[in-house]
């Protein structure tokens, strides 16, 4: 879990990041730590990272406030869990439009703070159920397994198409295929892994994906149509 702490105040700053390492310690898991003195440098940070599973914002910074900084944070990201400290609590219905989680008031309650961090680490691992992370020229990013409508490898790259649009990936279709071994996915040839919840037609040398005519190769067509079959008769996963 690769979790973001913006505080000033260095004592806070100190007394967080000790209760989060031990956390994650107990649980024998590992958590990335990134901690900040001000949003502005986190949010400089969002892209060579590769984003964030938890931003915990303390909400009076200097220079920008931690509730304008969550509301950069979801222009980028609707998705990232976002956490608040603060010594007030006047500021929870501003929150809401952001869509913060929790409020984690000061001074820190050991108990209190661990509930949150339970709850976050809950979500994170359902969440992370749907989703798959893949390195492009730009850094990691995570891509909702829903959204995609199939992979693609051409001339040695790898071109991954969804619902926004497409881009290219730093990776082999193998090894794209091996991290999606568990969710509806198939080859129709050796070019093209296609998401069977987004097949719209099937024809005798083609398969449409979004609109997309994709080729079948003569030794993939059974496999294909077999996995098309089991998904579309109710063994969906």
């Amino acid at each position: 879990m690769k979790i973001a702490l913006v505080e000033d105040n260095g004592l806070h700053q100190a007394q967080i990041r000790q209760e989060i390492q031990n956390y994650f310690d107990e649980l024998n898991e590992v958590c990335e730590l990134h901690v900040f003195d001000n949003g502005s440098d986190m949010l400089d940070h969002y892209y060579s990272v590769g984003g964030y599973d938890l931003r915990l914002l303390d909400i009076q910074l200097p220079g920008m406030d931690g509730i304008s900084v969550a509301r950069q944070v979801r222009q980028k990201d609707d998705k990232v869990l976002i956490a608040f400290i603060t010594s007030m609590t006047a500021y929870a219905v501003q929150g809401y439009s952001v869509y913060a989680m929790d409020y984690i008031l000061k001074p820190i309650n050991r108990i209190s703070f661990r509930s949150t961090l339970d709850r976050a680490r809950e979500l994170f691992r359902q969440r992370t159920e749907h989703y798959i992370s893949v390195t492009t020229g730009d850094g990691m990013f995570k891509v909702d397994i829903s959204q995609i409508y199939y992979i693609e490898t051409e001339r040695h790259a790898v071109r991954l198409y969804y619902t926004k649009g497409s881009f290219h990936i730093n990776d082999t279709l193998k090894s794209i295929e091996e991290k999606l071994k568990n969710a509806p996915f198939c080859r129709c040839n050796n070019c093209y892994l296609v998401n069977l919840a987004h097949v719209e037609q099937v024809k005798k040398d083609v398969v449409i994906v979004a609109g997309h005519e994709l080729s079948f190769s003569r030794l993939r067509y059974k496999p294909f149509m077999e996995a098309l079959t089991n998904y579309m008769g109710g063994t969906r996963r």
